[in-house]
């Protein structure tokens, strides 16, 4: 019997946030799994990469400086289904 496995394709993440060491990490966090990490520091940077990248997760700061979190929130939620999971400290 001979089994054939397709090799996993890579899936993009979208990591926005404003802050640096965030968007520096992910790519390590994620270093052994089929995920390809893509970073923006800036709202309009982050939708520019959502638009060019299609990615399947979003991981987005709600308190960006150039502009609220939950603006880019509205622009992803046009274009994609959103499911939200906060995290409080």
């Amino acid at each position: 019997m001979v089994l054939l496995l397709k090799p996993l394709q890579k899936i993009a993440l979208l990591v926005i946030d404003d802050e640096p060491h965030v968007p520096e990490l992910m790519p390590e966090i994620f270093s052994d799994m089929p995920i390809e990490v893509v970073t923006a520091s800036d709202a309009k940077t982050g939708i520019r990469m959502l638009v060019e990248h299609h990615p399947r997760v979003v991981i987005l700061d709600l308190h960006l400086q150039d502009t609220s979190g939950m603006k880019v929130l509205e622009q992803i939620a046009e274009r994609y289904p959103v499911v939200m999971h906060g995290v409080s400290l």
